[in-house]
């Protein structure tokens, strides 16, 4: 068995950082855990990157074999270090053989840098690897739309689907067969402002991830009139919260530029249900869907979207790539795969799915498992492909797809833009102040 040095030293420092600083455990379970993992665990921690450290690349994979089956060998130890006692050798291996296998040990987050190899994602290369996260890897998307609407005479409806508070229909196109999902609008201008914001701020979305991220689109009817919103629905979409506690917590590329990326776009509603995996020209990758939150809830929680989601926290993260700082980060979303919600929240939501309603919760052991499974793996390379996204991004590309907004609300004599001016300028605003930060830091 092969493994990568360099992978299982950087598992080992972010199992060390999960400990955090005394003055971070502020809940009980942050102190419970410390006492189940930060006294021994942290003594095991140091002693295997010690060895890992100083050990050739010949001796790597036996001692990581070992150890993962608790099994570490004293003579294993002195062909590495041999300048230990075999006192010391037995004592070093006594302590890497202890320890548990629970999401939150050493164990889980050495072996998931295995995982990392065995599963394939180490063989994309770097340049493959943040084509498939920009979301615009070769081939490109069929054109089967004019800018940001679509006809309804395109579409043959399938079905509806009574799974929100206004019904959503499903629909597929009759040329490309690709999947819709719309609702009707009525005439007055609210609707139609809002589902204008929301085209706008999907469109941000996708000058970061591409076609990882749904596009929502206007529907327009036989007399080119405003009828209703859809969005393209993602290729053989699996909702995150289907595949949670099956075979493990899924390793594919995506979900942590996602959940990042909401902090900094304000998504406050990325629930297990809108995030998930996709084919995307023929890999496995997580993407996005659903855009409307933020719309809706502008003005309600315009005092929470200014006040709750501090940029040099952000900044602070891509910079250093400290998990201790993207814990604060997702913590600070309603939902996240890193956030645990409260024990009322889950209940209601238990109560909400006995009620046919989808309970989209989080509890401890799934952000648990996200962090040492799914961060482990994907910390660095996710963590500097979104810092060079923000540094590049082409502002102006934005505008111009601000100015089409307002001409195609002018064309349609849709009154009070006014909405779609303040979630544009407070995103862009986000977007220029970590991109000017980010730039003047590197």
């Amino acid at each position: 068995m092969i493994y990568n040095k360099d992978l299982i030293l950087q598992s080992i420092d972010q199992y060390s950082n999960s400990n955090g600083k005394g003055a971070e455990r502020s809940r009980m379970s942050d102190w419970l855990h410390f006492e189940n993992h930060g006294k021994v665990g942290q003594v095991r921690a140091n002693i295997l990157k010690s060895y890992v450290e100083k050990s050739q690349p010949i001796y790597v994979s036996s001692l990581i074999s070992e150890y993962l089956s608790a099994s570490v060998k004293p003579g294993t130890l002195n062909k590495i270090i041999k300048d230990n006692s075999q006192k010391d050798c037995f004592k070093h291996a006594k302590i890497l053989n202890g320890g548990s296998n629970n999401s939150a040990s050493l164990r889980t987050y050495v072996k998931s840098a295995h995982n990392k190899i065995t599963s394939g994602d180490a063989q994309y290369t770097k340049p493959y690897q943040n084509k498939l996260l920009e979301g615009n890897s070769v081939p490109p998307e069929r054109m089967i739309t004019s800018g940001f609407s679509i006809f309804k005479s395109d579409l043959n409806k399938v079905k509806d689907l009574n799974s929100s508070a206004h019904t959503v229909t499903m629909y597929q196109h009759k040329s490309t067969n690709d999947m819709y999902f719309g609702k009707s609008l009525t005439d007055g201008s609210e609707e139609k402002i809002n589902a204008l914001s929301e085209i706008l701020y999907s469109l941000i979305w996708q000058k970061f991830i591409g076609d990882r991220s749904s596009k929502s689109l206007i529907m327009l009817d036989d007399s080119n009139q405003i009828c209703g919103i859809c969005s393209k629905g993602l290729n053989q979409f699996s909702e995150l919260k289907t595949q949670l506690g099956k075979n493990g917590y899924p390793s594919k590329l995506g979900l942590l530029s996602i959940a990042v990326l909401s902090y900094l776009l304000v998504e406050d509603d990325l629930h297990t249900k809108n995030v998930g995996t996709f084919n995307y020209h023929g890999e496995t990758v997580f993407g996005k869907i659903d855009h409307d939150y933020i719309v809706s809830k502008f003005k309600t929680h315009q005092s929470h979207f200014n006040n709750d989601f501090d940029l040099e926290l952000l900044i602070g993260y891509l910079m250093t790539q400290d998990v201790n700082l993207l814990k604060l980060i997702l913590k600070s979303l309603r939902f996240s795969p890193g956030t645990k919600n409260s024990a009322m929240l889950n209940f209601g939501h238990y109560l909400r799915g006995i009620n046919g309603g989808a309970n989209t919760t989080l509890g401890r052991k799934a952000t648990r498992d996200f962090y040492s499974n799914y961060v482990t793996i994907h910390n660095k390379s996710e963590c500097e492909f979104l810092k060079n996204k923000i540094k590049t991004l082409n502002i102006r590309e934005m505008d111009k797809d601000y100015d089409s907004i307002i001409k195609f609300a002018a064309r349609y004599s849709i009154v009070g833009i006014d909405k779609i001016n303040e979630v544009y300028f407070f995103i862009k605003n986000r977007i220029l102040i970590a991109k000017n930060e980010l730039s003047s830091l590197s």
